[in-house]
C-alpha cells in the first residue's frame, strides 16, 4: 500500500465500497462453468482477454479494484492474489495521485467517454514503471457496471524517445559546430585562394611556382573542409543530388586535368571510354566528378610503379560503368573491410600525404544516392580495381550548356556598364572579390558591415549586391530582408542580391532566398563559379538591354530552371506532347494559383494554396517556385510585401522558362 491518503478514503467512500476482486470474468475466480453458452462465451472471454497484449483492469468509480489480468501478465510483478482488496491509487506515484484523480473524476462524469494518460506506477520490486492507460467509462453499462483500463508499461518505449531527442539534439549541436567551424576555415581559404588566383596571371619564374604550391595546398584544404561538411550533411540527412545533363567526356577531362600532377615516376594515367558511348547523361555532375576524383587520387597515392587507368561503359539503357584500376600496393583483406567506414585509412608510407579518412565513405554514400553500388577487389603487391555503376540515362546535349569558366570575356563585355556592391566584413573576402568582378569589367564599390550595405544599397543605383551571411551587428539575412523593405516603400527597381557566404550546411541556400537573396554561392569561389553565377543574374538584362538600347527591367531575369526535371518527365511519360499539354495547362491556371496565395484571407489558406502551386511547380523544373511555395507552406517564410513581389517575379521567370523550353523542342503551346 501506498503512503499516501488514497482517493476513496479522501471522498469518505469506506472499503467496503469498492467491489471484490473474482465476482468478474477478468481476474480471480474463474468463471462458473455451466452447460448453457452464456458459460462458454464467459470462459472463452475471459481467455481471449488474458491473452491480450495489454492489461485489462476493472475499477470502480473510487478506483477499487473489481478485477484485473494484470497478475497474469505479471507485467508489475504482483502475483495474481495481491489484486484482490486492492485500490488502482495504491500503486500511483504520489506525484501523480492527484492528476489521476481528476483524470478519473473526469472520466466519470462523462458516461461511455474515454481517455488515455500516462502515469508512474509502483513495482513489486519497488521502483516506478510508466504505464499508459487508456480509460473507457462504462459504469453504466448494465453489462460491465465499471470503468475499463487498458494498461500497458511504456517505460522503455520513453528511454527510447528521451534518448532519441538526445541523440538529435546533439546532432544539432554537432551540425551548428561543423557550421561554425567550417565558416571560419572557408573564408580565410577564400581569400587566400583568390590572393593566389590573382597573382598567378602577373608572376613568372620562381614566385610564380610558390604561388602554385599556394594554390595547390589551398586546394588540398578546401577538400579537405569540404569532405568534412559533406560528411556533417550526410549525417543530417541534407546531402541532395541535382541531377543534369551532363557531359562524360567533360567529367573524365576534368579529373584527369587534376590527377595528372599528382602522378609521379614512370605510373600513366589512362582513360578509357567505351566506343561510341553517347556522351550525354543525366546525373549530378559535381557528385560524379567527385567520387571518380576520390577513387583516382586513391589510386594513385598508392601507385609507385605502372598505370592508373579510368575506365567508362555502358551496361544498359539507364546504368553506367566506371572501373578506377591501380597496379600500386593492393589491399590486404583485414583493411579492406574497415576501408569504408568513416576516418579509416589504410596504411600508408611516411613520404603519403594524409587525408581526413573520409573520401572512400563518402563516395559510397554518393553512389548508392545515385542509384548504384561499389566493388572492390585487391590483392597485395599487384593492385586494385574499384568498380561501380551509377543510374545514368543518356540525354540529348542541352539547347542551352551551362556557362564554360573560360566566359569571363563575353560576361565582361556584357557587363561592362554594370556597378556592383560587396557587402562582406572581411577586408581580403572584399578585396577579392572586388577584383573577381573587376575582370569582368564591372565597376565596384564596397561596405565592411551589413549596416553600410543597407544605406549604399538604397540610396545609390546597382546592377549587383554580393552580401555575406555572417557579419557583426547586421547580418546579410537581416540587410537583404532591410533592402527589400525599402523597395516595396519607396518603388526602387529590385537589385539582384546574391549571398557569397561561407556557409554551406544543410538549408543555408533555402534561408539566403527566404531573406529575399536571388542566388547563392558558397566559399570559396572560383573566378569562374563567380563569373557563371554573375552571368546568370546579370546575362539576359544585359542583353535585352543592348537589344533594346534601354534599362532592362531585372525581375524578367530567369532563375534557376532546370529543364533536366522536364526531360525525365518526358522519359517517365514516354510522350513529349503530353508534358507539354501538362506545361499548357500549368502556365493557363498560374496566375490563378499565385493570386490564390497572394490574397488569401488568412494564413492557413495561403498555406494551402501554396502546397497547390508548390507540386506542379517542381515538377516541371521552377526549383525556386516550389522551394518558396514550400517554405510559405511550412510557415518558415512568411507572406509580406518582399516575399509577395519575389513569389510574382519567380511565377513570371517560371512562365518564360517553360515557354522557352517548349519553343526549344519545337512543341506548340
Amino acid at each position: 500500500m501506498s503512503d499516501q491518503t488514497s482517493p476513496s478514503a479522501a471522498t469518505g467512500a469506506s472499503p467496503e465500497a469498492s467491489a471484490k476482486p473474482g465476482d468478474g470474468p477478468l481476474g480471480g475466480d474463474e468463471p462458473q462453468s455451466g452447460s448453457g453458452s452464456d458459460g462458454r462465451d464467459g470462459r472463452r472471454a475471459a481467455k481471449l482477454v488474458k491473452a491480450l497484449a495489454d492489461e485489462i483492469t476493472l475499477i470502480d468509480a473510487h478506483g477499487g479494484i473489481v478485477s484485473s489480468t494484470a497478475g497474469d501478465h505479471e507485467a508489475l510483478g504482483y502475483e495474481p492474489s495481491w489484486w484482490r482488496s486492492r485500490n488502482i491509487f495504491d500503486l500511483t506515484h504520489p506525484d501523480d495521485v492527484q492528476r489521476a484523480s481528476q483524470a478519473l473524476a473526469d472520466l466519470i462524469a462523462n458516461p461511455g467517454g474515454a481517455d488515455r494518460q500516462r502515469f508512474r506506477a509502483k513495482h513489486a520490486s519497488g521502483h516506478w514503471e510508466t504505464v499508459e492507460i487508456f480509460g473507457t467509462n462504462l459504469l453504466h453499462d448494465p453489462d460491465v457496471e465499471a470503468v475499463v483500463l487498458s494498461t500497458r508499461v511504456v517505460t522503455h518505449e520513453e528511454r527510447l524517445a528521451a534518448a532519441h531527442q538526445e541523440a538529435e539534439k546533439q546532432a544539432g549541436m554537432q551540425a551548428e559546430y561543423v557550421a561554425s567551424v567550417s565558416h571560419e576555415l572557408r573564408s580565410p581559404i577564400h581569400g587566400i585562394l583568390g590572393v593566389a588566383d590573382l597573382l598567378a596571371d602577373q608572376l613568372d619564374g620562381e614566385p610564380a611556382e610558390l604561388v602554385d604550391v599556394i594554390r595547390s595546398e589551398g586546394n588540398r584544404l578546401r577538400r579537405v573542409v569540404d569532405d568534412v561538411l559533406d560528411y556533417a550533411k550526410m549525417s543530417q540527412g541534407g546531402l541532395e543530388l541535382r541531377p543534369t545533363p551532363t557531359d562524360v567526356v567533360q567529367i573524365f577531362a576534368a579529373v584527369s586535368s587534376i590527377v595528372s600532377p599528382l602522378v609521379e615516376g614512370e605510373v600513366r594515367l589512362v582513360t578509357e571510354i567505351e566506343d561510341g558511348l553517347h556522351p550525354w547523361v543525366v546525373i549530378d555532375d559535381l557528385r560524379l566528378h567527385q567520387v571518380l576524383l576520390n577513387l583516382a587520387v586513391n589510386a594513385v597515392r598508392f601507385t609507385s610503379v605502372g598505370s592508373v587507368t579510368i575506365r567508362c561503359r555502358r551496361i544498359s539503357d539507364e546504368d553506367l560503368r566506371f572501373d578506377v584500376v591501380d597496379t600500386g600496393t593492393g589491399i590486404n583483406p583485414s583493411s579492406l573491410e574497415r576501408l569504408f567506414q568513416p576516418f579509416q585509412q589504410g596504411p600508408q608510407s611516411q613520404s603519403q600525404a594524409r587525408g581526413t579518412g573520409l573520401g572512400l565513405s563518402i563516395s559510397i554514400r554518393l553512389i548508392e544516392m545515385m542509384g548504384g553500388s561499389l566493388d572492390v577487389t585487391s590483392e597485395p603487391g599487384v593492385g586494385s580495381n574499384f568498380s561501380f555503376t551509377v543510374h545514368a540515362p543518356a540525354t540529348e546535349k542541352p539547347a542551352q550548356p551551362d556557362v564554360d569558366t573560360d566566359d569571363i570575356t563575353a560576361l565582361a563585355e556584357s557587363s561592362s556598364a554594370a556597378r556592383a556592391l560587396v557587402v562582406d566584413d572581411s577586408p581580403v573576402n572584399r578585396m577579392v572579390i572586388s577584383k573577381q568582378l573587376e575582370t569582368l569589367g564591372m565597376t565596384v564599390a564596397e561596405a565592411d558591415g551589413g549596416a553600410l550595405g543597407v544605406e549604399m544599397a538604397t540610396s545609390e543605383e546597382y546592377q549587383l549586391v554580393i552580401m555575406d551571411w555572417h557579419m557583426p551587428e547586421v547580418d546579410g539575412l537581416e540587410a537583404t530582408r532591410r533592402i527589400r523593405s525599402v523597395e516595396a516603400e519607396t518603388g526602387r527597381s529590385h537589385t539582384p542580391i546574391m549571398a557569397m557566404t561561407a556557409s554551406a550546411m544543410p538549408g543555408d541556400r533555402e534561408r539566403c532566398l527566404d531573406a529575399g537573396m536571388d542566388a547563392f554561392l558558397a566559399k570559396p569561389a572560383t573566378a569562374g563559379q563567380l563569373a557563371r553565377a554573375v552571368r546568370s543574374l546579370l546575362a539576359p538584362s544585359a542583353e535585352a538591354s543592348a537589344d533594346t538600347g534601354s534599362s532592362a527591367d531585372t525581375d524578367s531575369r530567369v532563375p534557376s530552371f532546370d529543364g533536366s526535371v522536364l526531360e525525365a518527365l518526358v522519359d517517365d511519360l514516354g510522350d513529349r506532347e503530353t508534358v507539354a499539354l501538362i506545361v499548357e495547362t500549368f502556365l493557363g491556371d498560374l496566375d490563378t494559383r499565385v493570386s490564390a496565395v497572394v490574397n488569401a484571407p488568412d494564413t492557413e489558406t495561403a498555406q494551402r494554396e501554396a502546397h497547390t502551386l508548390k507540386s506542379p511547380s517542381l515538377m516541371l523544373g521552377a526549383l525556386e517556385l516550389g522551394a518558396l511555395c514550400q517554405s510559405i507552406e511550412s510557415g518558415q517564410c512568411a507572406l509580406d510585401e518582399t516575399s509577395t513581389a519575389r513569389l510574382h517575379s519567380l511565377a513570371s521567370s517560371a512562365q518564360t522558362a517553360l515557354t522557352e523550353w517548349a519553343n526549344n523542342q519545337e512543341v506548340r503551346i
